[in-house]
């Protein structure tokens, strides 16, 4: 999608790029070989752009690209796009302290639990990844992580589905846009505040098998939100090309929905820790 995007460039809007889309401009190449210019006189941002992408410096386009335009990026690099969500003691971004981060970066899901488990995983998939995929956040979610890791480990690229639905019609939270298009979940949880009792009751029940099953509910809660997302962007892409925000004749390299991720509670890979209790 990259190759195809010119709304990075100083001075060309999304009107403009739809007009170089129609004359026939598919890609920089198409437009840069109708100027019929030679390779001393090529513009810098042409150089600069195939430079970034050949490198696959994300945060190149990332710094250039409206915040509303990072949904490109996720496109351009499926494979290395971090799918986010936290679950949190509270609401507020100030007084909320992390339960538990749910990620999918090319398919596998995993989970961190704050407070027991090393975030070494996290960490060594943030460096292999080019852009976040979030509901809300830009928010909520980042703020509240900026304050437990290092902001710089993050990359700059971040689409946040919240604002793309609106671009395309879908308003609301992520469970009420679920509902609209139908995406069916396989836990009957359906927001935060049960999400925070069910932290409550992994803590603190006096039932051994209630907390295990406690954590277990959180964890499956915090994966249909990162699994949900997937197929919000999905048809989110679908959108945009009616819309004329992605050329017609484009087509995805993946969808995110094919990059599907089990719960397989069994598997040390993604859930190195038994559902044993906190001490």
């Amino acid at each position: 999608m990259l190759r195809r995007t010119f709304c990075h460039i100083k001075g060309v809007s999304q009107a403009k790029e739809q007009k170089f889309w129609q004359q026939g401009h598919a890609t920089w190449d198409d437009y840069m070989a109708s100027l019929n210019i030679t390779q001393d006189s090529l513009p810098e941002w042409y150089v600069g752009s195939r430079k970034a992408l050949r490198r696959g410096d994300a945060d190149y386009f990332a710094r250039l690209l409206p915040g509303k335009e990072h949904w490109r990026l996720a496109l351009s690099f499926p494979m290395e796009t971090m799918f986010l969500d936290i679950e949190t003691t509270g609401y507020g971004t100030s007084s909320s302290d992390i339960t538990v981060i749910g990620w999918s970066l090319g398919g596998p899901y995993k989970v961190l639990v704050c407070g027991r488990d090393d975030p070494e995983d996290f960490l060594d998939d943030l460096t292999k990844t080019r852009v976040l995929v979030t509901f809300n956040g830009r928010a909520f979610d980042c703020p509240i992580l900026y304050r437990c890791f290092d902001r710089s480990l993050f990359p700059q690229g971040h689409a946040d589905l919240r604002f793309i639905g609106r671009q395309v019609g879908l308003s609301g939270g992520q469970k009420s846009i679920e509902e609209e298009l139908k995406i069916r979940r396989q836990t009957e949880i359906r927001d935060g505040l049960e999400a925070i009792y069910l932290w409550e009751k992994y803590r603190f029940s006096s039932n051994l098998q209630a907390r295990k099953k406690a954590l277990r509910d959180l964890i499956v809660y915090n994966h249909e939100d990162v699994e949900g997302m997937k197929s919000i962007f999905d048809v989110c892409t679908e959108k945009l090309k009616e819309k004329g925000s992605i050329p017609e004749e484009y087509e995805p390299e993946t969808s995110f929905k094919a990059l599907k991720s089990g719960l397989d509670f069994s598997n040390p890979r993604n859930f190195p820790f038994s559902l044993e209790p906190l001490d």
